[in-house]
């Protein structure tokens, strides 16, 4: 069996869809058979330190070209030219149907994306999107199986893509085996924060997120009774969002350094030191209006840390009871909610909170990919569950 696996969407930056793929890279080996030869494709000097050392596979490298281009083109080249039997792919993207069994992970829905985002797109630009939509779509529906997410993204694929779900397997995101030496004490508050403590947040830019609720969330937190600081991190301090996310916080009466914090993006090297701001918050703010899994909310849950999310898209499935949900649109009552909810934690909610958080690992995001492939050795392109 000769498995060709599509890591295209590896990046030196690991977050989202590339820490995904590093993640299940690294493990796959321990769950594949002896005798298969595997062939991994990525972008030449797109690949992660220490990467290319990992397991039994053949790597190529190519150089970088668009999405389409390499979906349709350059892919079928690849199988044809290195004889594979059956091909991986770790991101859904633009495709066609191909001459083996292809398997492909759906790690979202853009029209679900859009929706949430709110983003009003030229002529021209929605053009464009709805082309890569169509070739995209196109891949999914001629891969064997595809691997979904969550069961959210799962139920969506056929209204989403026109992916049938009998095709379709759900399979559940991981968490960092760092995470169980992580604890609110492993770490001590190093001053930067009032003693009163703090709310962390998150704003990278994607208007998924919805920041712009931060600052009246905050103030309605604060009205309730809690005296803590907010602090935002993911930050691209340069950027216009966050100067306007500023700028609204200092309009309600809030100092900067005092009442607020706002730090940059944590890469790779500082996922410790982001941990330990997880770990130590009094509770963790998930603003977002739609998430296809929820890695940061997993991973403030697994440090036993207070979540307070919208709930939205696979947030609720993935948080279980544990988060205090709340509606965006009532801040008010979203202030009260949360306050109560810091003040009154029972310490075996949170022990519960912690076990259930920590059973998400990527073994078995793993397996569950070994699974469906080890189906494709005996059966053809039609089916592969």
């Amino acid at each position: 069996m000769h498995l060709l696996i599509d890591a295209t969407c590896l990046g030196k930056r690991l977050k989202g869809v590339g820490r995904y793929s590093d993640e299940v890279l690294r493990r796959l080996p321990s769950y594949l058979p002896e005798g298969w030869r595997v062939t991994v494709v990525v972008f030449d000097r797109e690949l992660p330190a220490g990467l290319e050392g990992v397991g039994p596979f053949n790597w190529v490298r190519i150089s970088q070209c668009g999405e389409s281009w390499f979906g349709l083109i350059v892919l079928k080249r690849l199988i044809r030219d290195l004889q594979a039997n059956a091909l991986l792919r770790l991101a859904d993207a633009s495709g066609h149907h191909y001459a083996v069994p292809a398997v492909t992970v759906c790690h979202d829905i853009d029209q679900l994306i859009f929706q949430a985002a709110k983003i009003r797109l030229n002529p021209l630009r929605r053009i464009v999107l709805m082309l890569r939509q169509w070739a995209k779509a196109r891949g999914l529906r001629a891969s064997t199986s595809v691997l979904c997410v969550s069961d959210f993204i799962r139920s969506r694929m056929f209204s989403g893509y026109g992916v049938e779900l009998d095709r379709c397997v759900t399979h559940y995101l991981g968490l960092d085996a760092s995470m169980t030496s992580i604890s609110s004490s492993s770490g001590a508050n190093t001053g930067a924060y009032p003693d009163s403590g703090y709310l962390l947040a998150f704003a990278t830019g994607d208007p998924r997120e919805q920041a712009t609720m931060l600052p009246g969330l905050f103030q309605a937190i604060r009205s309730h009774g809690y005296q803590g600081a907010l602090v935002i991190a993911g930050l691209d301090i340069s950027a216009p969002y966050a100067s306007a996310l500023k700028d609204s916080l200092v309009s309600q009466g809030f100092q900067a350094g005092v009442d607020f914090y706002l730090l940059g993006f944590f890469d790779a090297s500082r996922y410790g030191e982001l941990l330990q701001h997880f770990a130590q918050a009094d509770a963790y703010l998930e603003t977002s209006g739609h998430e296809g899994f929820g890695m940061q909310q997993l991973e403030a849950l697994a440090l036993g840390t207070l979540v307070a999310s919208t709930g939205a898209g696979a947030l609720r499935e993935i948080g279980s009871d544990f988060p205090v949900y709340f509606d965006a649109e009532k801040l008010d009552d979203a202030g009260l909610r949360i306050a109560s909810a810091i003040r009154d934690r029972d310490p075996n909610r949170i022990a519960e909170q912690i076990e259930y958080a920590r059973s998400f690992n990527w073994d078995q995001t793993a397996q569950a990919v070994a699974r469906v492939l080890l189906d494709c050795e005996d059966h053809n392109s039609e089916s592969c569950i």
